[in-house]
């Protein structure tokens, strides 16, 4: 019998009654004693258990993630699962089923499980044609995915099933980090510019330990703003100036960002990069009197003041000469051109 059953199997094991009669027969004669007869029944209890359990891509265990969020996975990993599937009763289950249909893993037998047997279930070990417990569907975009496994089991000749579930949790993160850069479209040798650097935290976890590296300035330190955790959407921008140097044009330079997935052995990066031009601002000053030969006293002198751009921008000059004329004379210089 079953536990349950007619309300004698109300505990496992053997119910034992007996049945007696005593009485006077048809003709008022006595019986010849008591007769009793007895019926035994052996109350079973039959049970089936499963845990499904997610192993950690960090630790490498196996986590029994009932609740959320879970084992947390990158985005796009292959997310491992097991099935810990035992025989709990006091019957020997003659068919187990296992089912699974988030992972497409329909109603798949497994075998027989006798009393206080279990069996471990992982990629390769489910039936030939059933689709494996490594699930690359699981994480295939950032969330939650919760699933849910199922365990049948049926005894004594086709009884039953006992059943059971469990489920696992899984949130696949998606974490990034954006870096920018931006500084002046042009420059010249010597000037001092001043360059703009952002970082944000674009994905959808919180990271922490991050640092930033620039080849051009020596030490990029994050805003005072900056606690230690930087959480989705959160941005921290810093200005740093820069003395352009006399060298090739284009200056190029680039910065780099590193942090740390926050509970999650993993690190996340960017960089960026500005190229500036560099230019060049020279001309030739030239100054010739008219006559150039010897003149009497009040004759009038002419002199000639003239400005040449010999470099690579357009030039607006500031000329003074305190014999010729009072104050300063503004030129305005084309490059490749002279303006007297």
């Amino acid at each position: 019998g079953v536990l349950g059953d007619f309300g004698v199997c109300q505990n496992p094991g053997v119910f034992r009654n007996e049945a007696c009669t005593n009485g006077t027969g048809v003709f008022s004669q006595a019986l010849a004693g008591e007769k009793c007869d007895e019926a035994n029944v052996d109350c079973r209890q039959p049970a089936i258990s499963i845990i499904k359990r997610v192993q950690d891509p960090d630790t490498l265990v196996w986590e029994d993630a009932n609740s959320p969020p879970g084992v947390l996975y990158p985005t796009g990993a292959t997310v491992r699962y097991q099935l810990y599937v035992c025989n709990e009763g006091d019957v020997a289950l003659e068919e187990v089923y296992v089912e699974d249909p988030a992972l497409g893993i329909g109603q798949s037998l497994i075998g027989a499980l006798a009393v206080g047997e279990c069996k471990t279930l992982e990629q390769g070990t489910l039936p030939a044609g059933v689709p494996g417990l490594d699930s690359d569907l699981a994480c295939a975009n950032p969330g939650q995915f919760p699933n849910t496994a199922y365990a049948d089991g049926y005894y004594g000749g086709g009884q039953g099933p006992v059943e059971d579930d469990d489920p696992a949790n899984v949130t696949c993160q998606d974490p990034s980090v954006d870096i920018t850069k931006v500084g002046p479209p042009e420059a010249k040798v010597g000037d001092t510019h001043t360059y703009t650097i952002c970082v944000i935290n674009d994905g959808d976890t919180d990271l922490q330990n991050c640092s930033v590296t620039d080849d051009r300035i020596p030490e990029v330190a994050l805003s005072t703003a900056y606690d230690g955790i930087l959480q989705p959407t959160d941005q921290l921008c810093d200005d740093f100036d820069y003395v352009f140097p006399d060298e090739a044009s284009p200056v190029d330079n680039r910065a780099d960002v590193t942090c740390d997935v926050v509970g999650a052995s993993a690190t996340v990066t960017d960089f960026a990069t500005w190229s500036t031009p560099l230019f060049v601002v020279d001309g030739v000053l030239t100054k010739d009197c008219q006559p150039d030969t010897l003149i009497t006293v009040p004759d009038p002198l002419d002199w000639d003041i003239c400005v040449e751009n010999t470099g690579a921008k357009d030039m607006t000059c500031d000329v003074t000469d305190s014999k010729a004329f009072a104050g300063s004379k503004q030129l305005t210089v084309p490059v490749g051109q002279t303006v007297c």
